[in-house]
Order: C-alpha cells, then structure tokens, then sequence
C-alpha cells in the first residue's frame, strides 16, 4: 500500500472515500472496549467514491 503522511506523521491509506485526522483526547473502559473521544483536526471527502461497510460479517461497498 503506497500510503502517505498525515497530521503528526501518521500514516493514511490512499483512495479512500474520506479521511478523519483526529486528536485522542478521553479514553474510556466500556466493559471489553475501550472508547475514543477525540478532536477532528482534518477531513477530506472524495463523493465520487463509494464507501465500504461492515455488515453481516462482510465487507461491503454501498451502492447508491
């Protein structure tokens, strides 16, 4: 994957239908979990791309 450099220099993935750079900012136990309260401090959209879910056990890309 030819990934690239993000906010602090994390790396992204490439092609993607959107990006969230966030900020970790509370975390939280939650049973089994741990839960994320973050700051976004970047977004980017691509609209032309279709975004993929996870249900039922599997990967899927929405249609429209």
């Amino acid at each position: 994957i030819d990934l690239s450099e993000g906010l602090g220099g994390v790396p992204v993935l490439p092609d993607v239908a959107a990006r969230f750079e966030c900020r970790s900012l509370y975390r939280y136990w939650g049973g089994d979990h741990v839960i994320f309260i973050g700051r976004v401090d970047r977004f980017e959209k691509w609209p032309e791309r279709r975004p993929l879910v996870f249900h039922q056990g599997q990967m899927k890309r929405i249609d429209e």
